[in-house]
């Protein structure tokens, strides 16, 4: 990639598969993005990028770019494919670009400084959310697989059918089930491609996935 077309990319702003970082004073954001955007749909992080888009670059671009390597092969289980590569704004300042595709060992997390528990996020929009249980239950059983449509499944399946898209609460409260029975059921059908899952950050919701 050139300047003419980072200036292009710039100019369009941030999205679902576009996310800007003005330096990398806080090297867990950048972690992040990585994670949420391989375990989404995949997308490119421009490390020197303002969050109004204007290309400022970094003055240590080389330095910088082998410090966030080594940092994402060693901070994100399991490690991502990933390129990263530099932009030269000018003979001084360089912008960093990292290309994530989306992974095939989903989910993708981390360990923040200080914790203890893994991190998995989940790229929507312009943002990384935190993933539910539900949604790392689904990127862990990846494969379809036969589904037993049982009484619940039934009543998940006409609850979701009144209500159009709803959260895993008001599904339940509909179906008349247990809410950690209705969230086994609901990754079960969204494996098996009957019901589909929309992340967001006000709570995941589920709908009747439309036929193809």
């Amino acid at each position: 990639m050139n300047l003419k077309q980072l200036k292009r990319i710039c100019r369009q702003g941030e999205n679902q598969h576009v996310e800007f970082k003005q330096n990398l004073n806080h090297p867990e954001q950048v972690i992040e993005e990585v994670v949420g955007f391989a375990n989404a749909s995949g997308g490119s992080l421009y490390i020197g990028i303002t969050d109004r888009g204007e290309p400022l670059g970094l003055r240590h671009a080389e330095a910088d770019l082998a410090f966030i390597r080594e940092h994402l092969a060693e901070r994100i289980l399991p490690v991502p494919v990933f390129t990263a590569g530099l932009i030269e704004i000018d003979e001084q300042r360089a912008v960093i670009r990292i290309e994530v595709p989306e992974g095939n060992r989903k989910p993708y997390g981390y360990v923040p400084a200080g914790a203890e528990v893994r991190r998995v996020l989940y790229r929507v929009d312009d943002h990384c959310l935190q993933a539910s249980r539900e949604l790392k239950n689904i990127m862990r059983g990846r494969q379809r697989q036969v589904l037993a449509y049982t009484d619940l499944e039934k009543a998940v399946l006409q609850a979701a059918r009144a209500l159009g898209p709803a959260g895993k609460r008001q599904l339940a409260e509909q179906a008349g089930y247990p809410a950690r029975q209705v969230s086994e059921c609901l990754v079960r059908l969204v494996i098996a491609g009957v019901m589909q899952i929309h992340p967001a950050r006000g709570g995941d919701t589920f709908s009747i996935k439309e036929a193809d």
